[in-house]
């Protein structure tokens, strides 16, 4: 927590990451409660989580151009700005399930701008040593807002106030501005942008894949994590049927379940700076993906506690290490990321990455639910933990491995 203590400008960053994200939980939340309620179509429930991811890999990497080009705390304010006004517009047209749908991926399309914006800014505001601890603390508010916000949003649904929800996410994008331009008056951007046309962006995108073509470490990195996201995304979907349809918790037992999953991604992701500094980054990374694919094998052992009185214990267990291994991988890599890639191409290159990141769990989001229908739902968690693990494994013999090595932390 030093790095909130001694910076200034980042805790101005950290509150306004806590408004926005605390409105944005409560609000998910109520958009899948209107639309489920008004329509027993799936189908429209499968198109807001669409919506929500979708335009990260759409727009991402002409976002990333965009922030590239601009002054980043400018560029965040902007999208707060936006995002609120599409926020009040949702709530005039609440009662309309494809409105709802179609303004949530407007939001996602501005929040696509903001997030590249976000972190490249941490990276010109933090000093390169603190980059790993700060993104630590960014990820663990992320997950520790994840728990909180739908608590909230599902009182406030039960007390029928709706339309509160819509103004408080409004008014927590306003305090986000309004941090995020304390932040920018507190410390001048290293990186004040560019004034060329716009149509000089394409130029910058292609400028910014070969940058991504000539770095051995950022594209063999983010080759790896192809296959790794789309088994994350496999995991993410079989997870809440496991729970759900297997092991039949009530919605008590599987509410206790997702705040243990939430509390290890906190506990996970705040533990990254505890990593010794000393271990090599290919055999962290290699610890990270083999810990994470054993926790899919430990669904075996957890089948045989189903239908007795340990079942929900053992739950409550294996969902916190899940979210331990979770927030500390996902913290790790993007502490990684903002280190190896270039000041100028942060921007872009942070995007290009979640381009990749988002487009294999959509992926995953739809296999498997298909592949637990048609195999069931244990056996692809053990089938994709297995390859993963044998990936983790194989990670070891290639050359990305000895050049991760290789790099000072």
């Amino acid at each position: 927590m030093h790095v909130l203590r001694s910076n200034r400008p980042f805790l101005s960053i950290w509150m306004a990451q806590l408004l926005s994200r605390m409105g944005d939980g409560i609000l998910s939340v109520t958009i899948i409660f209107l639309i489920g309620s008004a329509s027993q179509d799936p189908w429209l429930v499968g198109m807001v989580l669409f919506a929500q991811w979708g335009p990260s890999v759409l727009f991402g990497l002409f976002a990333g151009a965009i922030a590239d080009r601009v002054r980043k705390h400018r560029l965040m304010m902007v999208a707060d700005a936006v995002r609120a006004v599409l926020v009040l517009v949702m709530l005039v047209m609440k009662d309309s399930a494809e409105w709802l749908i179609l303004l949530i991926f407007l939001e996602g399309a501005v929040t696509a701008f903001y997030y590249p914006a976000r972190l490249a800014y941490i990276s010109e505001i933090v000093e390169r040593e603190r980059i790993t601890e700060a993104m630590g603390i960014m990820q663990s508010t992320y997950y520790v807002t994840m728990l909180l916000g739908p608590a909230i949003g599902g009182l406030l649904i039960a007390s029928h106030s709706v339309a509160q929800v819509f103004w408080i996410d409004a008014a927590s994008y306003l305090g986000a501005l309004f941090f995020t331009w304390l932040a920018g008056r507190m410390v001048p951007s290293r990186n004040p942008g560019r004034h060329e046309p716009l149509t000089a962006i394409f130029g910058d995108l292609s400028e910014g894949f070969r940058v991504f073509a000539r770095t051995d470490v950022l594209r063999e990195l983010m080759l790896i994590f192809c296959p790794f996201m789309l088994v994350a995304g496999l995991f993410n979907t079989n997870y809440n049927a496991l729970l759900l349809q297997e092991f039949r918790l009530n919605g008590f037992e599987f509410g206790i379940s997702e705040a243990c999953l939430a509390l290890g991604a906190v506990l996970g992701a705040l533990s990254i700076s505890r990593i010794p500094r000393q271990t090599p980054l290919g055999r962290q990374l290699m610890y990270l993906l083999s810990a994470f694919s054993m926790i899919m094998l430990l669904v075996l052992p957890l089948q045989l506690c189903n239908g007795t009185p340990f079942i929900v214990p053992a739950v409550c267990v294996w969902s916190l290490v899940c979210g331990c291994f979770s927030g500390l991988l996902n913290a790790w890599v993007m502490s990684q990321l903002l280190q190896l890639i270039p000041l100028s191409f942060r921007g872009r290159g942070v995007s290009l990455m979640q381009a990749v990141v988002n487009a294999g769990m959509i992926v995953g989001f739809l296999a498997g639910g298909w592949l637990a229908g048609t195999a069931g739902i244990t056996r692809i968690l053990v089938w994709t933990g297995g390859f993963s693990l044998l990936g983790s494994i194989l990670f070891t013999r290639s050359d990305m491995y000895r050049k991760l090595n290789a790099l000072c932390r």
